[in-house]
């Protein structure tokens, strides 16, 4: 794949993440998506960070409850962690409904 093919592939992926959490969260999270980088900001100043690495094929992904990850994707579309933990959204719902203390949703693609 090419660097142009994965990084229009990586985009769909995070844009879609960051309208859906900020049509879900948008009052109680600071959803910001720019220059290739999103960061959910929560009100207790805690950060999200999520961003691609063309080089390595994955998207990155910074938790302040879980550390870092590093995803790629499966035969099936979804983004995996390399370490074989769950999938990226997964980890994102859990944590932020966790977290929240709210049901958040981010269906699998």
């Amino acid at each position: 794949m090419s660097d142009a093919a994965f990084e229009t592939l990586v985009d769909a992926e995070i844009g879609a993440i960051a309208d859906r959490l900020e049509a879900q969260l948008g009052d109680i999270v600071d959803v910001d998506y720019e220059q290739d980088v999103l960061t959910l900001e929560l009100e207790d100043g805690a950060q999200y960070v999520i961003n691609r690495q063309t080089p390595a094929r994955q998207i990155w992904l910074s938790s302040p409850i879980s550390g870092a990850w590093h995803y790629a994707q499966d035969e099936q579309g979804v983004w995996r962690a390399t370490r074989g933990a769950k999938p990226m959204r997964q980890l994102l719902v859990e944590e932020l409904s966790q977290r929240l203390g709210r049901a958040v949703e981010l269906d699998q693609p």
